[in-house]
């Protein structure tokens, strides 16, 4: 035994020869606090992947509880309850080819950051939308700002 697979060569009940190579290795070694050895990296990345395609919804309903305490159920009716659009700007594209599905806007007063508590979860925008509050600090003054100095310079562009 050499000490890159020592967490996970150790034998239980169920694992009487070791884990190496398992997600319980890959596992023992994330709770001994030691890098992984190669072996069980590529069988946890097995797992994960086997997880994946017997239920392509998993990760999905990790990330949407983990990030905003929403469970995927509720983020479905949000979205037929707001017609499977944008909430601001009406678009039915999410526009984000990464994840495939609209941006859930919460209020960072209530949560700073990208978690949420779930309870201040305020619509499902498109990325455009999205990115645009983000970048106006989700500031309804800058935002009229904004609007103002289009209205105001609409002609100069035009003309």
């Amino acid at each position: 035994m050499t000490d890159a697979n020592a967490a996970c060569a150790k034998p239980t009940r169920k694992y009487p020869e070791g884990r190496t190579g398992t997600r319980a290795g890959y596992m023992a070694h994330y709770f001994a606090g030691e890098p992984a050895c190669p072996p069980c990296k590529e069988g946890n990345r097995a797992a994960v992947a086997a997880d994946r395609d017997a239920d392509p919804t998993h990760v999905l309903r990790g990330n949407l509880w983990r990030r905003y305490r929403l469970r995927l159920d509720t983020y479905n009716a949000l979205l037929l309850k707001q017609g499977g659009k944008c909430a601001i700007c009406g678009t039915t594209d999410p526009g984000d080819v990464r994840a495939g599905r609209f941006h859930i806007d919460h209020d960072h007063a209530c949560c700073p950051g990208s978690r949420s508590c779930g309870e201040c979860v305020r619509g499902l925008l498109c990325r455009g939308c999205n990115t645009a509050l983000g970048n106006f600090g989700d500031d309804p003054d800058r935002l009229l700002a904004a609007a103002a100095y289009l209205m105001t310079n609409r002609e100069a562009v035009r003309g």
